[in-house]
């Protein structure tokens, strides 16, 4: 399903593709914002364990710098 949706964005917005390093980026995006979804919404996950958003970041390296700090920025607002 992520693939999917990760080629269909890709080919609705070819004008962002420029600032990817891969059409793969937006899989690996996709799958980042999910897992945060899951862990922000998981009664398991203790709260001194939820992700912070160092973590988020850190777990994204090597993505395009320019679209991690759009996503951090529109994902941990209040």
């Amino acid at each position: 399903m992520l693939q999917v949706f990760s080629n269909q964005y890709c080919v609705c917005n070819p004008n962002i593709l420029r600032h990817f390093r891969s059409p793969d980026t937006v899989f690996l995006l996709a799958f980042a914002v999910m897992m945060l979804n899951t862990d922000l919404h998981n009664k398991n996950v203790r709260a001194d364990k939820k992700m912070k958003v160092e973590d988020f970041i850190r777990n994204l390296r090597g993505t395009t710098r320019l679209l991690l700090m759009y996503v951090t920025s529109r994902t941990f607002e209040h």
